[in-house]
């Protein structure tokens, strides 16, 4: 049976390496070469703190972060483009949710690589966007990952207020809690955030302060896109 990519729904056209097929472990393909060249990694080239690319040394915004207390460790894995535009409009906003396994394979070995030892907890999508799509965008990505992680990270229904800095602050603080059942499963133990897209770090951040009031000390964290 011919499969069609993910993105664009053309058939893909699949081969496989002597080495995958002699060791049974051909991946599955879920996007055309053409697609998925449209995603670009990120490789050397970017701040060591928090993966902002094409920057030479430590970024501005980390250096910000940085006199407000806060030391970024931020991985990321591939850079934020025109293609990865249009897969978050199909993904988290049109609910094309066979999407979730377009980046699955990456994740999965970079976490394996780079975080073994960390415990995975998702930043939670708010109740109003699961039932507008039917799932939780980033917890679909790592279970097609077949990740385990933990639901540390509560996310709490908030009424909207009219948008500042000050009361993006502070509803940002109200709208995460940790469940105090996992908190003391994980009591002593690496954390690994992971989010789909990193931008300002006021999320990943605001979600630390709680961990690091909690007792956690070691925390990093992880998106699809810078």
């Amino acid at each position: 049976m011919v499969r069609n990519c993910l993105f664009c729904e053309n058939p893909l056209q699949e081969s496989y390496s002597l080495i995958e097929i002699l060791t049974l472990k051909n991946k599955k393909r879920w996007t055309c070469t053409s697609c998925q060249n449209q995603f670009v990694s990120i490789e050397t080239n970017h701040c060591p703190r928090c993966y902002r690319d094409d920057c030479q040394g430590i970024c501005n915004d980390c250096l910000r972060w940085e006199e407000k207390g806060h030391l970024v460790d931020h991985y990321a894995l591939y850079k934020n483009n025109q293609a990865m535009s249009d897969f978050f409009n199909l993904y988290k906003k049109q609910g094309d949710y066979h999407l979730k396994n377009v980046f699955s394979d990456k994740l999965r070995e970079h976490i394996a690589k780079e975080f073994s030892h960390y415990h995975v907890i998702p930043i939670p999508s708010s109740e109003k966007q699961i039932d507008k799509l039917g799932y939780d965008p980033v917890k679909e990505v790592i279970k097609a990952s077949k990740i385990p992680y933990e639901d540390l990270i509560q996310c709490n229904e908030i009424a909207e207020k009219k948008k500042s800095t000050i009361n993006m602050e502070k509803s940002l603080r109200k709208k995460y809690s940790l469940n105090p059942k996992i908190m003391a499963k994980l009591c002593g133990r690496k954390l690994l955030i992971v989010c789909d897209r990193y931008q300002t770090g006021n999320t990943i951040y605001m979600i630390k302060e709680l961990l690091i009031a909690n007792g956690f000390q070691e925390i990093k964290s992880l998106s699809i896109v810078r």
